[in-house]
């Protein structure tokens, strides 16, 4: 069985080669808009911001909502969204 013809036949590290070679060559094939940032040391290696801290729910707390929601169907959302530790 033969390679697909427009994927590389070797493995490249590089996204920009693996698309360079998915076009046969050519890299202005896709316009300008699909092409890599020529700079990526504004994505790479960024720091976050520092989040909110935020106070977590204590388990009690949780069963005693768990115990107060009357509908079944409301009552298993609140829990997947507490044991996941989801936000409605």
């Amino acid at each position: 069985m033969e390679p697909a013809p427009w994927l590389p036949h070797q493995k490249t590290a590089n996204p920009v080669n693996r698309r360079t070679a998915a076009l046969g060559g050519q890299p202005e094939a896709l316009p300008a808009q699909w092409a890599p940032p020529p700079d990526l040391s504004t994505i790479i290696s960024r720091s976050r911001e520092s989040r909110a801290v935020t106070t977590p729910i204590a388990v009690p707390d949780i069963l005693a909502m768990v115990q107060a929601i009357p509908d079944p169907r409301w009552r298993f959302a609140f829990q997947l969204l507490s044991a996941f530790g989801l936000r409605p």
